[in-house]
């Protein structure tokens, strides 16, 4: 399975994660975040293993959402509206628009 975050950047969901978490989630300092990531995250503080292998295990897809969300949070084009106001008009009377989605 793969996940598209741009026309460019696409993770293949049962490979590891690349990158690094930025400064601010560098290091987990709140103890309730560290013990659910404890349970979730079996390489701490890394990238190791992030790859959903059994995207049906809810424990391996979570670490990899974890790690997601750690690595990602930072990306402001994952803000970007997801599709164009045009496309979004022809969704909405039920037309599926032409090209990428």
């Amino acid at each position: 399975m793969t996940l598209h975050l741009s026309s460019t950047e696409v993770l293949r969901l049962g490979r590891d994660l690349t990158g690094t978490f930025p400064q601010v989630l560098a290091q987990i300092d709140n103890a309730r975040l560290r013990e659910m990531l404890a349970r979730i995250d079996v390489t701490p503080d890394s990238l190791k293993q992030s790859g959903a292998k059994d995207w049906a295990n809810f424990t391996d897809r979570m670490h990899f959402i974890a790690d997601f969300f750690r690595v990602y949070q930072e990306q402001r084009h994952l803000f970007d509206a997801p599709f164009m106001a045009q496309q979004v008009t022809l969704l909405k009377s039920g037309v599926r628009p032409d090209g990428r989605l």
